[in-house]
């Protein structure tokens, strides 16, 4: 059955909010009751699968933070490929190429993990 436009307009809207809601802190199932259940991928069970794009500053000192929540993993890694040249352009604003102290991403790490909400 199609949805139709307004269906998918009102859907990427509610995924942004709980996007942002997610990233500003707030609980994942709080979150979830505040949108709709259909915004989180459904799974056989009583589950749901949502991921998390995370970066860490510096593996050897920090954790990582959540970028951003995710209902495909595919997001998530388009989500990463974003946070990766914001992070390149402001190492290479910040060295010159002949003066480079290490090479990027060194000390950085990405990752996409999957969470299960109950």
């Amino acid at each position: 059955m199609k949805k139709g436009k307004n269906f998918f307009l009102q859907f990427i809207k509610k995924s942004q909010a709980f996007s942002n809601d997610i990233r500003n802190g707030v609980d994942t199932n709080l979150a979830a009751k505040k949108y709709d259940k259909k915004l989180i991928t459904p799974i056989k069970g009583d589950f749901e699968i949502i991921f998390l794009a995370q970066y860490c500053p510096c593996i050897q000192e920090s954790a990582f933070h959540t970028i951003s929540a995710h209902r495909l993993k595919t997001g998530a890694e388009n989500s990463i490929k974003i946070d990766k040249m914001e992070k390149m352009n402001e190492f290479k604003s910040l060295y010159s190429e002949k003066n480079l102290p290490y090479p990027f991403g060194t000390f950085q790490k990405w990752r996409v993990i999957e969470i299960k909400l109950y």
